[in-house]
C-alpha cells in the first residue's frame, strides 16, 4: 500500500536532483576558482535587514513548530518520516563541521553576535534543503496544496542558503558544501525509506525501541570518537556539538514505537476544530517543555549531556506525551487501522 504523503522519487525526479547537484557543484567549484568565495557579502544595512528576515525560515525555531503543526495537526506519518530526515541531517551537520573545522569567513566576526561553530557545511543549507525539500517533494502529487507549497518551499531552499552568504555568516564554499551535502541526503532518504520502512514496522515494539536508541546513541558515541581521533583533546567538544541532533534521533526512538503501540493519535481521521485545538493545545506545551529544559538542562547537567536530554525529553513530550494528552482529554481522535504510522 502507498502510503498518503509517502512519495518515492520518480526517474525523472532522481534525474533532476543529480542534475541540480552536478549544476551546483560544477558553478561552485568555478566560482571558487575565480575568487569568489567571499564576494556575497553585502555591507548594505538594507539588504542585510532583508537577508536577515529571510534567513529565519532556518532557525530551530521555526521548524519545531511546523514539525509540532504536521505531526499534531496534518499527518502523523508524514510528521515522522520528516524527523527522521530532518534530524538525521542536523546530526550529519555538526559532525562533518567539527570534522573540518572550516573557520566562517572575516566577515562574520563584525557582527554583535558572531557565530563560535565551524562553516563548512552551512547549516541552515543543510536543513533547509532536506526538510522544506521533502515536504514539497512529497506533496508534488497533491494538486490542491502543489503550487503554494513549491512556491514557499522553493523559495525557501534557494533563499535561505543565499541569505547566509549575504549576511556575511558563511562563505561559497559553505553554502556549495552544504546544498550538495542536503540534496545527496535527500535523494538517498527517499530512495531508501520506501523499502525499509515496511522491514521496521513488522518488527515488535522491544526491537523497534532496541534498535533505535542502540543506533541513536552509537551514532552519538562512535561520531564523537572520529572527531577525537581528527582533533585529539576535542572529545568533549564533539560529544557537545554532536549532541542536539542525537539527542532528537533517541527521542524518536523512544517515542515512536510506544506512541504507535499505546496512543495511536491519528489527527488525518480528526474534523478541522478538533485540528486547530490540537495545534493551539499542543504546540504551546511543547514550546514550554523546549523552553523549560534548555535551563534547567544546562542547570543540572555537563554541557556535552545537555543538549542530548533537552532534545530527547521534548521529542517523547511532542510526539508521545502531547498526542496522549489530545487523545484522552481535548480531541479524541478516534482508531485508525495500524500499519501506516511509521
Amino acid at each position: 500500500m502507498v502510503l498518503k504523503n509517502h512519495h518515492q522519487l520518480t526517474s525523472k525526479e532522481l534525474s533532476a536532483i543529480v542534475a541540480i547537484i552536478l549544476v551546483i557543484l560544477v558553478a561552485g567549484v568555478a566560482l571558487y576558482v575565480d575568487g569568489y568565495n567571499e564576494s556575497f557579502h553585502s555591507g548594505n544595512p538594507r539588504v542585510r535587514s532583508v537577508f536577515d528576515a529571510i534567513t529565519g525560515l532556518g532557525t530551530d525555531v521555526l521548524y519545531l513548530v511546523i514539525l509540532g503543526l504536521i505531526y499534531l495537526s496534518y499527518d502523523k506519518g508524514f510528521g515522522r518520516r520528516l524527523c527522521y530526515l530532518f534530524f538525521f541531517t542536523v546530526f550529519a551537520t555538526a559532525f562533518l563541521k567539527q570534522f573540518f573545522h572550516d573557520p566562517r569567513p572575516p566577515s562574520d566576526l563584525e557582527r554583535e553576535d558572531p557565530y563560535t561553530s565551524y562553516g563548512l557545511p552551512s547549516g541552515h543549507t543543510t536543513t533547509s534543503i532536506t526538510f522544506y525539500g521533502y515536504i514539497m517533494l512529497s506533496h508534488l502529487g497533491e494538486a490542491r496544496v502543489r503550487l503554494p507549497l513549491v512556491l514557499f518551499c522553493g523559495f525557501a531552499i534557494v533563499a535561505v542558503p543565499i541569505s547566509r552568504m549575504v549576511i556575511g555568516v558563511h562563505d561559497l564554499q559553505d553554502v556549495v558544501g552544504g546544498a550538495v551535502m542536503a540534496l545527496s541526503i535527500l535523494v538517498a532518504y527517499m530512495t531508501l525509506l520506501p523499502r525499509v520502512s515496511p522491514v521496521v514496522k513488522g518488527w515488535p515494539l522491544a526491537k523497534q525501541m532496541g534498535i533505535g536508541v542502540t543506533v541513536a546513541l552509537l551514532l552519538w558515541l562512535m561520531g564523537s570518537m572520529v572527531l577525537a581521533l581528527r582533533h585529539p583533546g576535542e572529545i568533549v567538544v564533539a560529544l557537545e556539538e554532536t549532541a542536539m541532533g542525537a539527542g532528537l534521533l533517541l527521542g524518536c526512538a523512544i517515542a515512536f514505537p510506544l506512541e504507535e503501540a499505546f496512543v495511536d493519535y491519528r489527527p488525518e481521521l480528526m474534523g478541522m476544530r478538533d485540528r486547530v485545538a490540537a495545534a493551539v493545545i499542543g504546540l504551546p506545551i511543547t514550546l514550554l517543555v523546549y523552553v523549560g529544559m534548555a535551563e534547567v538542562s544546562d542547570l543540572l547537567l555537563p554541557e556535552h549531556a545537555a543538549d542530548l536530554v533537552t532534545y530527547s525529553v521534548l521529542m517523547v513530550v511532542l510526539t508521545l506525551l502531547v498526542p496522549f494528552v489530545l487523545k484522552r482529554c481535548v480531541v479524541g481522535g478516534g482508531p485508525a487501522s495500524k500499519g501506516d504510522g511509521n
